[in-house]
């Protein structure tokens, strides 16, 4: 602007000095050219700055649509933090129901482990009674028999005794060892 105002100056004097006409016009269609080229500086510094206060508010509105996006992102992700926990809270207690079914179901084995092992027990126990009752009655057989030889040993040796002089060692003795 200075070296604007030091060329107006000359200028002025020129004119002044010259006294012409011819040169004074000549003066103000420069002037009015260099207004013309302010007016359209102005003029595109005007739209420069109606573009930059457009984009600024084009910017404002995204940042408060952003902001009310990260704002539902945030109440979204919060109610999914509360499904998630709802949902782990539900998988911990399915896994305690599990886990107390697999006891349960462990004890089920464990008893029906035990019972056929009774039952292996009590099968065993019942053979070993019936073989004894087998070997009793085998005894019991034997000792009929012995039971039997004895009573006629019994009847026999009664005999001897109704008669003592018929006994074989009372002949045995009266025939001189012979019997």
């Amino acid at each position: 602007m200075a070296a604007a105002a030091t060329v107006s100056r000359r200028k002025v004097a020129g004119v002044v000095a010259g006294g012409g006409l011819a040169v004074y016009g000549a003066y103000w269609a420069s002037q009015a050219g260099v207004v013309t080229a302010l007016e359209r500086q102005r003029e595109d510094l005007e739209t420069k700055v109606f573009v930059s206060q457009s984009k600024a508010r084009r910017a404002e509105s995204d940042a408060l649509e952003t902001e009310a996006l990260i704002g539902a992102l945030r109440q979204q992700s919060d109610l999914d933090s509360a499904v998630a926990s709802e949902i782990a809270a539900q998988l911990e207690a399915a896994r305690a129901e599990v886990s107390r079914l697999e006891a349960a179901q462990q004890q089920r084995r464990d008893s029906a482990a035990r019972a056929k092992r009774e039952a292996a027990e009590a099968a065993a126990r019942l053979e070993q009674l019936r073989l004894d009752a087998v070997q009793f009655k085998a005894d019991a057989s034997k000792a009929d028999a012995a039971l039997g030889i004895a009573a006629a040993e019994v009847a026999a040796a009664r005999q001897r005794m109704s008669n003592p002089l018929k006994h074989p060692l009372v002949a045995q003795w009266r025939g001189g060892g012979k019997t």
